[in-house]
Formats: structure tokens, C-alpha cells, sequence
């Protein structure tokens, strides 16, 4: 990360603050602030302008800086915003200079402890392979589990009841066709019609009777969508369409 206060700006960027020096870079600015006195801030910082926050947008593009820079209401605040700045810009350098290894060194305390490169990345590598490994395990026993599931026979009971519903799905899904072909607006019962067939699936593959039930009463709201689109007027598709465009038959 390129540091702001160290970047020099071209000569029509330069900064030229009143009765005192010339800036080419922030921390030009920075080093300034000591001997910056009351009447030169007040000239560059008023109500209505902030000249030193404005430098910054101008050149480098309005971020924290120049934000927490115009927010600055005394020549003290704005060199605690100039000091902070620049001492987070600082620790960030150094974090980037931080060697890897160093970074990623730890041992199971949460400690850092010397290790060889070699050492290094063969520790990494190997907890990286331990922890694919676990979870390649649990993802295997869930697809068992699951494969397990659907190779068992449905009990009795349930099996019953898969049976009825599924006749009782095939008996709605033609009674929708007919309906819609009657003219009538079946969009509702056919969006609740697709979820049919994940649910029915997701109750045969854990036999609880819990998705079963909600299965059941998928199609009883289908029914009941389905009674209610019947019970609409019938619908001239010609003429609402001559209607729309204006033209009487």
C-alpha cells in the first residue's frame, strides 16, 4: 500500500500555505504543524472551507484522511488526525514487510515459535491436510447416511401414504390442466405444483412422517387454489384482449 504522506505531488498540486512554506507532500504538512500558528489555520479553515482537507481530495482522491481532515475543527485536532494517520500507515508497512513465516508460525498454544522454512510449510501443509481430510470424512458419511436411506424400504405405513399421495398429486396435476385450458387462472396452483416433487423426495429419503405432512398439505393447498380458480368467471380471451386494445367486436 503506496503511503500517502510520503507520495510527492506535481508542482500544480503544490501546497502553498499563507505567510509560511510550500508542501509537496503530507508529511511536509505534518512536520509543519509545531509551528503552525492560530492565524495561519485560521486563514485555511473557516466555516465554509477546509483548504488543507481540500488539498487532499484534490490530488489523492477523498478517503479517511482527508474526511477525518476536514472534521477537524483547531490546529490541535487536525495534527492528532495527521499523527494518527500516519502512524497506522506506519504499522501497515511493517505488517507488509513482516516475513510469512513469521505470520504464519504457530504452534497449538497459539504462540509464535522458530521454525525452519522447510519445517514451516510442511507443518501448514499437514494441518491443511488433516483438516480436508475431517471433512472430506464427514461429508462421506453424510452421503452414506443418505445413500443409506433411500435404500431402504419405506415402513408400511408410510409407503401407504407415499402411494396416496402421489395418486392424489396425479389427480390435481389433471384437474389443473383441465382448469387452465378452461380459461381460468390457475398461475398460483401451478407455482405451489412444483414444489411437489423435492418435498415427496426429501420425505422418502428420511422417513419422517413430519415431511410427509407437509407434503399433504402442499396438495391440500393446491386443492384449494385450484377450487378457487374454478370458481372465477369465465374468462373471453378475445374479447379482453379487443378491450385492452380499444376495439369493440
Amino acid at each position: 500500500m503506496d503511503n500517502i504522506f510520503l507520495e510527492t505531488v506535481p508542482l500544480a498540486y503544490r501546497f502553498d500555505i499563507h505567510d509560511g512554506p510550500i508542501f509537496e507532500t503530507v508529511q511536509e504538512l505534518l512536520e509543519y504543524m509545531p509551528e503552525m500558528t492560530d492565524k495561519q489555520f485560521a486563514f485555511h479553515v473557516t466555516a465554509k472551507k477546509n483548504d488543507f482537507a481540500q488539498w487532499i481530495e484534490d490530488f489523492h482522491g477523498k478517503g479517511t484522511l482527508s474526511t477525518m481532515m476536514r472534521n477537524a475543527k483547531s490546529k490541535e485536532e487536525l495534527w492528532n488526525v495527521l499523527k494518527t494517520r500516519r502512524a497506522e500507515y506506519d504499522r501497515r508497512e511493517q505488517d507488509e514487510k513482516q516475513p510469512i513465516e513469521e505470520k504464519l508460525q504457530q504452534n497449538e498454544k497459539g504462540e509464535t515459535a522458530p521454525i525452519t522454512d522447510d519445517g514451516l510449510f510442511t507443518k501448514v501443509h499437514d494441518r491443511f491436510e488433516e483438516k480436508n481430510e475431517d471433512i472430506g470424512n464427514k461429508f462421506d458419511d453424510l452421503t452414506d447416511a443418505m445413500q443409506e436411506s433411500l435404500k431402504n424400504e419405506l415402513p408400511d405405513k408410510l409407503a401407504k401414504l407415499d402411494d396416496e399421495l402421489k395418486t392424489r398429486q396425479d389427480e390435481l396435476r389433471q384437474r389443473l390442466s383441465e382448469t387452465r385450458k378452461s380459461g381460468k387462472d390457475t398461475l398460483i396452483a401451478a407455482l405451489y405444483m412444483r414444489q411437489y416433487e423435492p418435498k415427496i423426495k426429501l420425505a422418502e429419503a428420511t422417513h419422517d412422517p413430519k415431511d410427509f405432512e407437509i407434503v399433504k398439505l402442499l396438495l391440500d393447498t393446491i386443492e384449494q387454489e385450484l377450487k378457487e380458480a374454478a370458481a372465477q368467471p369465465d374468462i373471453n380471451v378475445k374479447q379482453e384482449v379487443l378491450k385492452l386494445a380499444g376495439i369493440e367486436e
